[in-house]
């Protein structure tokens, strides 16, 4: 039986710009780190003792119940400067600042892609996405049997969740049923269960899933998907991937969907 710890990953990303140091104004005291770097296998190395930290202390004790509980928060178009402990004035983030007061900031990063779903990818698979050999269309990204993170600490004992924007495919066919059970997915790639959005906030269906399951769907008002040609045909408004209709109780439990309005419009964007 697995332990009752938990990673919890909020798939919402966009990657890391270049940071730098001397380009990062100092609005928090930075912690001093406690660890040396060195090549494998250099002298270096063999006479640096092991770094014991609360994190690794815990990871190695005998008890499961004692290894820490792992939080991987990624943020869609979250820049550098938008955090406090980073310099940012306008935007108030003291929790993130406290975590970085109590932790590391890191100040050189860099990521695998420009834009979210091939980062978000490489992060769970540890691997570029031109290597999942996926067609152009919505199907499961990861192919079956793949090592990814949330399947490596469930071999440890970790329960695993995800919550948030997932658009990392579902289905083998590329023709995906949102009536339907939405697998694989999530769920078959290691995570215990996941709840949030199945594609980007502004592509259909603007719905929630909630693991195998479109959350609040009924069989009786079935989801339809509307392609972008019908969309102008009809004259009504999307952002170039068209929109979803019917599902009442499915897009009312998004913000800004309503029964009204599911089939004539996008969702609003933060600022309109």
């Amino acid at each position: 039986m697995r332990s009752p710890l938990t990673l919890l990953t909020a798939l919402l990303l966009t990657p890391l710009s270049v940071l730098h140091a001397d380009e990062v104004p100092d609005t928090v005291a930075r912690p001093k780190p406690s660890f040396g770097l060195a090549a494998s296998g250099t002298k270096a190395q063999q006479e640096q003792p092991a770094v014991q930290t609360p994190a690794s202390r815990a990871t190695s004790s005998a008890d499961p119940d004692q290894r820490p509980n792992i939080i991987l928060i990624i943020s869609d178009d979250l820049g550098y400067g938008d955090v406090g402990c980073y310099g940012s004035t306008k935007i108030r983030t003291p929790r993130m600042d406290g975590l970085a007061a109590d932790g590391v900031r890191f100040t050189d990063a860099h990521s695998t892609a420009a834009v979210c779903n091939p980062s978000r990818y490489a992060i769970l698979a540890g691997t570029y996405l031109v290597h999942a050999k996926r067609t152009n269309d919505y199907s499961l990204y990861f192919h079956d049997g793949q090592i990814t993170l949330p399947s490596l600490l469930q071999s440890a004992g970790y329960c695993t969740a995800a919550l948030g924007k997932w658009h990392n495919g579902f289905g083998r066919n590329g023709d995906l049923d949102y009536n339907a059970e939405l697998k694989p997915g999530p769920l078959e790639i290691g995570f215990d269960s996941f709840f949030g959005t199945p594609r980007t906030h502004n592509e259909p269906p603007w719905v929630f899933v909630e693991n195998h399951r479109v959350a609040g769907w009924d069989r009786a008002d079935p989801i339809r998907i509307i392609p972008h040609d019908e969309v102008l045909r009809r004259g009504i408004k999307d952002y170039g991937w068209g929109i979803s209709e019917g599902a009442a109780n499915a897009h009312a439990a998004r913000t800004f969907a309503s029964t009204t309005r599911t089939a004539t419009r996008p969702p609003r964007s933060p600022g309109s």
